[in-house]
C-alpha cells in the first residue's frame, strides 16, 4: 500500500515532514476515535505524524504555503487520517457546502492511495472545510478519473478551529 497526502493551500512531539518518494510505516492505533473533526482522543497520540511540505495546486508539487499537519494510522478495521491545516487568514478560505464529487474548486485536503503499489492507479479521497466529499479512482494508463462513491463516516457538524 502505498499513499501520497496533499494539501490545498487553505488548508492544514514534532512531526516530520513527509517525503514522497519514502515509504510510509501506518502504525496500529489501540483505542477508539470520535469522529468530530477535534483531535482530542488519547488514539490520535498514537498516530503517525507528518506535515505536508508540498501543495498540489495551484501549483504542482510546490512548497506549501500553509503549515498542514496529517495524522495517521489503523485499528485494525479503519484506515484513519486526519489533517490539521493551519491557515494565517481563514478569510480566505474557498469552500462551499456542494454535492458530493463537486467541491474541486473550492480548498480542500486529502489523499491518494496507491493500492497496487504500481505508481499507475489510486484512490483519491478528498475533503474541503465544510465536509463536502470528492473520491475518484485514477488511472494513469489512461488518465481517466472515475468517480467512486465511496462510503465514510464524518461528523455532521463542523468543528470550529
Amino acid at each position: 500500500l502505498s499513499t501520497s497526502l496533499g494539501a490545498v493551500p487553505a488548508l492544514a512531539a514534532e512531526p516530520a515532514a513527509a517525503k514522497p518518494s519514502e515509504p510510509m510505516n501506518i502504525p496500529h492505533l489501540a483505542g477508539t476515535a470520535k469522529i468530530d473533526g477535534v483531535l482530542d482522543d488519547p488514539i490520535w497520540e498514537q498516530a503517525h505524524k507528518f506535515e505536508l511540505i508540498y501543495e498540489s495546486r495551484p501549483g504542482e508539487n510546490t512548497p506549501a504555503q500553509v503549515k498542514t499537519t496529517v495524522f495517521i494510522g489503523e485499528n485494525g478495521e479503519h484506515l484513519l487520517v486526519a489533517f490539521v491545516a493551519e491557515d494565517p487568514d481563514p478569510k480566505q478560505i474557498r469552500a462551499f457546502l456542494r454535492d458530493r464529487d463537486s467541491a474541486f474548486s473550492d480548498d480542500f485536503v486529502g489523499m491518494n492511495l496507491d493500492t497496487f503499489d504500481d505508481q499507475r492507479r489510486a484512490f483519491e479521497f478528498y475533503i474541503n472545510p465544510l465536509g463536502a466529499q470528492m473520491d475518484v479512482i485514477f488511472n494513469g494508463n489512461t488518465g481517466e478519473l472515475r468517480r467512486v462513491g465511496a462510503p465514510r463516516r464524518q461528523h455532521p457538524e463542523r468543528a470550529d478551529p
